[in-house]
Order: structure tokens, then C-alpha cells, then sequence
């Protein structure tokens, strides 16, 4: 190989390494950055699931106050049921003896109307 044909090799080389050097740098450079990348995803995962955990506590917190709040509410109403049940009972019973004294009173009657 003469000196030119080694110059000419060497020049040659050097641009190919120069671009290999290059292309390196520019995935050094895209690691470096998906890395960030990776890292704010993995950051806004985290939020989001801490927001994710609050927001469930939160919600079954309120589905607690809520059942509290209806089962008094119900309670109230059972309350209120029975004791409408006694007075209408107490009412039936009361309209019964009614009935059989009328029913006392006017087989007195009867024979009265004959």
C-alpha cells in the first residue's frame, strides 16, 4: 500500500469513525432523555395512584356517611311504622268492641221491632 493509498484509507476511516462517533453520542444523548422521560412517567404514575388512593378513601368514606345516614333514616322509619301499626291495631280493636256493642245493642232491639 503506498502512502497516498494509506492516507486515503486513513482520511476515509476516520470520517466512518467520526460518524460511528456521532451516531453514539446521539444514542448517549436519546438514553439520557428517554431515561428522564421514564423517570417523569414513573413520577406521574405514582401521583396519579396516590390521587387514585385518596380519591377511593374519599369515596368510601362517603359510602359510609351515606349508609350511617340511611340506616338512621330507616330506623326512623321502622319506628315510626310500628308504632302507626300499634295505633291502627289499638284502632281495629277499638272499632271491633264498637261494632259488638252496636251489634249488643240492636239484638236488643230485635225484639222490640217484631
Amino acid at each position: 500500500m503506498t502512502r497516498s493509498e494509506y492516507q486515503e484509507l486513513v482520511e476515509f476511516l476516520g470520517k466512518r469513525f467520526d460518524a460511528i462517533e456521532d451516531s453514539l453520542r446521539r444514542v448517549e444523548v436519546n438514553e439520557e432523555q428517554n431515561r428522564d422521560l421514564i423517570k417523569a412517567v414513573a413520577e406521574g404514575v405514582a401521583n396519579v395512584n396516590e390521587r387514585l388512593d385518596r380519591f377511593q378513601e374519599e369515596v368510601a368514606a362517603e359510602f359510609r356517611a351515606v349508609r350511617s345516614e340511611m340506616s338512621a333514616g330507616f330506623e326512623a322509619v321502622w319506628v315510626e311504622f310500628r308504632t302507626l301499626r300499634k295505633e291502627m291495631t289499638r284502632g281495629f280493636e277499638e272499632q271491633s268492641r264498637l261494632i259488638e256493642r252496636l251489634d249488643t245493642r240492636l239484638s236488643g232491639l230485635e225484639p222490640r221491632l217484631n
